[in-house]
């Protein structure tokens, strides 16, 4: 799988329409996207956030509902 070149500058019409799209195809799925999770999109999509620390950020969080589901049982 090739990885998208993140060097190439985006617009800011070009980021708000790649973060309306994401968000809307998450919606139709039945997800709410908050926010904060919007803007963390476009610190990545600037160059401002690491896409890879985002991801690990994630991750992080799921673990830990995870977790606090599992021992709520």
């Amino acid at each position: 799988m090739q990885r998208a070149n993140n060097n190439v500058k985006k617009t800011t019409a070009e980021i708000d329409r790649i973060i309306r799209n994401a968000s809307f195809s998450m919606e139709v799925e039945g997800f709410h996207i908050p926010s904060a999770q919007k803007e963390d999109w476009r610190k990545v999509l600037l160059g401002e956030l690491d896409s890879q620390v985002l991801m690990n950020q994630y991750i992080e969080k799921a673990h830990r509902y995870g977790v606090e589901s599992y021992d709520a049982q």
